[in-house]
């Protein structure tokens, strides 16, 4: 396959998909995938799991073990504000 002005064969066509490839890895780079109750709960607690991030759940997680964490308490709600009405 030629492309148009180069002379050279699939020089353009490599570049836009290398350009496309730096693209998505760099978005998919920004989602933090969380696959336990234990990592649900270092949201807001840990540096690599900021309040503002990107999160995609992985899997159903079984959150009955944390009815003993806190004191009692159970899953520490993530984050400091409430948005009920």
């Amino acid at each position: 396959m030629r492309t148009a002005g180069t002379g050279r064969r699939g020089r353009g066509m490599i570049a836009v998909v290398l350009g496309l490839l730096a693209i998505t890895t760099t978005a998919a780079a920004a989602t933090i995938e969380i696959d336990s109750i234990e990592e649900l709960q270092l949201i807001g607690n840990d540096a690599g799991y900021p309040l503002d991030g990107d999160y995609a759940l992985t899997q159903d997680i079984d959150a009955s073990a944390t009815a003993t964490w806190n004191g009692g308490q159970g899953f520490a709600p993530i984050g400091t504000q409430c948005l009920a009405r």
